[in-house]
């Protein structure tokens, strides 16, 4: 395990969560939503890190580490990739050790993930989506896996959310087609369809909704098509 930007020995975490779900009228997609059980269990758990990153400092000297994204290169492990967001200015890289390989200014990146085998300027590259605060936009990525380096910022995707938050990409299972979901600290949650064909991206809104809380993590199940 490996606690992106962690500067404690020891973490504590009490967990306490229902699911439920209703389903959504397009592409076959299910929504998963988490609340409080009144009568659940609660537990607590003492995790040790067996690994860590050196402690991510913005401008302002404060932690600014937030979520991670790992890519594991099936073909050499050893040189899989770790992304990790700052919240106060871009992407940090580093291998499975925790050191660090690079770091991309890009805005005040939150969310992060990615997706293998996306089709990009003749190459099949990984394909990195951020929510970027500064911006407000997604911001994509590749991350060339012959060099193993990510790149810099491909294109920035405006969003018409107030103020993005969180962010997952999704590969359909039926189609092939990549997506990516982007929420908002309101509630409000965009699916992008994002594509690349005759040397430039394509992009299109396919679905918007909206849920009643403050969302922000989010995964997609490529095999089951569930969205939590």
């Amino acid at each position: 395990m490996i606690l992106f930007g962690c500067s404690q020995n020891k973490k504590e975490y009490v967990s306490s969560l229902e699911k439920y779900w209703s389903s959504l009228d397009s592409s076959g997609f299910s929504l998963y939503l988490g609340g409080t059980i009144q009568k659940s269990k609660i537990f607590t758990k003492h995790i040790t890190a067996d690994l860590e990153t050196d402690q991510v400092l913005s401008d302002y000297k404060v932690d600014a580490a937030d979520d991670p994204a790992i890519w594991v290169n099936l073909d050499n492990p050893e040189k899989s990739l770790v992304l990790g967001t700052n919240k106060k200015g871009g992407v940090h890289v580093y291998d499975i050790k925790g050191d660090e390989l690079q770091y991309i200014k890009a805005g005040c990146i939150n969310n992060i993930d990615l997706r293998d085998n996306f089709k990009y300027n003749g190459n099949e590259v990984v394909i990195v989506a951020a929510s970027n605060c500064t911006l407000n936009s997604i911001s994509l990525f590749y991350i060339d896996k012959v060099k193993n380096q990510l790149s810099d910022t491909i294109l920035n995707i405006q969003s018409k959310i107030p103020m993005v938050y969180g962010i997952c990409m999704y590969k359909s299972k039926a189609t092939g087609n990549y997506y990516v979901f982007l929420n908002g600290e309101a509630g409000d949650v965009e699916q992008w369809e994002v594509s690349y064909s005759d040397d430039q991206f394509r992009t299109k809104i396919v679905r918007q909704f909206k849920v009643s809380s403050r969302p922000e993590g989010m995964v997609a199940d490529d095999e089951n098509g569930v969205l939590y």
